[in-house]
């Protein structure tokens, strides 16, 4: 996706002459229909950490525009909620803002966030069913970094809040695997790493299930993988 949204997919300017009535690239919207993607994060990455979802509403000439810590950048806000539908911050968000976004996306109740999104011309939930519980959490460059006991911690409180909200969505913990520092030979072997490392974790997991009498499976996904300039990069991710 080249730059991801601004100028890759989204490029209302129309730059390079490409872009549609709406702002968005046809050559590129053409090249992930072909590839038959069923889920894209954005806001992702370590940009989810410090975003906030209620910037993207109301016309686009008064968003306000956000530092952006991540990369250092900015955020217009251009792109906006209602296009991608908000995620949950693990990094500087609350579960309050948590529990906001999910009311927004999934609840059909005559309540506050619920009619909001019928405001915005959304009268039926979205019912988004996957929502992932932070990025990269573990990472100094991370802002709001944790280590693995307080992450998972916080964690758990959220998911059980979350499911008293919408017990049919699905929560994605995320858990660290790079397979790639930007040399070549690691590249080659990444696909072999991956394949050893998730069968790691599944052992993990029937360990889990034994010593802590766990009775519900967890499946193991990759929840981002891209070939971006210099590295190929995946992470490890467990469904809740």
């Amino acid at each position: 996706m080249g730059r991801c949204i601004y100028s890759g997919i989204y490029d209302p300017e129309d730059e390079h002459g490409l872009a549609d009535t709406n702002g968005y690239r046809t050559d590129v919207l053409d090249a992930l229909k072909d590839l038959k993607i069923p889920i894209v994060r954005y806001p992702g990455g370590n940009f989810l950490s410090s975003s906030r979802w209620q910037d993207g509403f109301g016309p686009k000439e008064l968003r306000l525009r956000r530092l952006e810590l991540a990369w250092l950048t900015e955020e217009s806000n251009q792109f906006g909620t209602a296009v991608h539908m908000p995620q949950h911050c693990m990094g500087t968000g609350k579960l309050e803002d948590a529990l906001a976004s999910l009311e927004y996306c999934n609840s059909s109740a005559n309540t506050h966030y619920a009619n909001m999104r019928r405001k915005n011309g959304h009268p039926e939930p979205y019912g988004v069913k996957y929502w992932a519980l932070g990025n990269e959490i573990w990472g100094p460059w991370q802002v709001g970094q944790m280590n693995a006991e307080d992450y998972g911690k916080q964690a758990f409180q959220w998911a059980k809040a979350l499911r008293l909200l919408d017990p049919s969505i699905k929560l994605v913990s995320c858990g660290v695997y790079p397979v790639n520092e930007g040399n070549h030979d690691v590249n080659v072997m990444g696909p072999a790493a991956a394949e050893k490392v998730i069968e790691i974790t599944k052992s993990l997991i029937e360990l889990a299930k034994i010593e802590g009498n766990l009775t519900k499976d967890i499946p193991v996904c990759f929840d981002e993988w891209n070939v971006c300039c210099r590295s190929i990069l995946y992470h490890r991710a467990w469904l809740c």
